[in-house]
C-alpha cells in the first residue's frame, strides 16, 4: 500500500460509493470523482481488508501467494480491453484506445505457469478468476456502460481478495 498510495483501495471505495448509490449513470461517474468517502466505500474497505487479513492468517504456502497479485492486476487488463472508457474525457481515455489482443499474452502465461508449477487447485482458481472477472465487468457495463480507473482499481481489489479467500478455504 505504501508504494501505490493505496490507489486501488481508493478506487474500491469510490466505486462502491458510486455503483451502489442507485443514481443515474452521470451521477455515478460524478460520485467517483468526489474525494470524500461515503458509507458504501467505508463498508467495502472494511470488508476487503478484513477478508484479506483472515485469508493471510490461513494461507501457509508461499507459492500459492505468488500468483494472486499477478491475477488481480490482469483483471484490470481485461477491463481495459473489453469495456470502453466511461467518461467523455479523462486522464486514461487515450490509453483505452491503444489496446490489442496481445495484452492477454502475459495473463495466459500466468495461468499456464500456475498449472505447470504443480498447483493442481489452480484449475479451480483459473475458473473462479475468469468467472469473477466476467461478472464484475458485466456489472460495470450494466451500471455505467464502461469502466473508469477507479473501477479498475476496485476490480483488482475484489479479484485479489476473492482469490486469497478461495486459496485460504482450500
Amino acid at each position: 500500500m505504501t508504494i501505490t498510495g493505496a490507489l486501488h483501495l481508493d478506487g474500491l471505495a469510490d466505486t462502491a460509493d458510486a455503483l451502489f448509490s442507485h443514481k443515474t449513470r452521470d451521477k455515478k461517474l460524478e460520485i467517483m470523482k468526489d474525494s470524500r468517502i461515503g458509507t458504501m466505500g467505508a463498508v467495502a474497505l472494511i470488508v476487503v481488508l478484513l477478508a484479506k487479513y483472515i485469508a493471510f492468517k490461513e494461507i501457509d504456502n508461499f507459492y500459492e501467494l505468488l500468483f494472486v497479485p499477478a491475477y488481480s492486476r490482469f483483471s484490470m487488463v481485461a477491463g481495459i480491453y473489453f469495456l470502453p472508457y466511461a467518461r467523455k474525457d479523462g486522464f486514461n481515455r487515450d490509453f483505452f484506445k491503444t489496446q490489442s489482443i496481445n495484452v492477454f499474452i502475459p495473463g495466459l502465461i500466468i495461468m499456464l505457469l500456475s498449472i505447470i508449477c504443480g498447483l493442481a487447485f489452480f484449475y479451480l482458481i483459473n475458473t473462479l478468476f475468469i468467472s469473477l472477472v466476467i461478472a464484475i465487468l458485466f456489472f460495470y457495463w450494466k451500471s455505467v456502460q464502461g469502466v473508469t480507473g477507479d473501477m479498475l482499481g476496485a476490480c483488482c481489489e475484489i479479484s485479489e481478495t476473492s482469490l486469497l479467500l478461495a486459496i485460504a478455504l482450500m
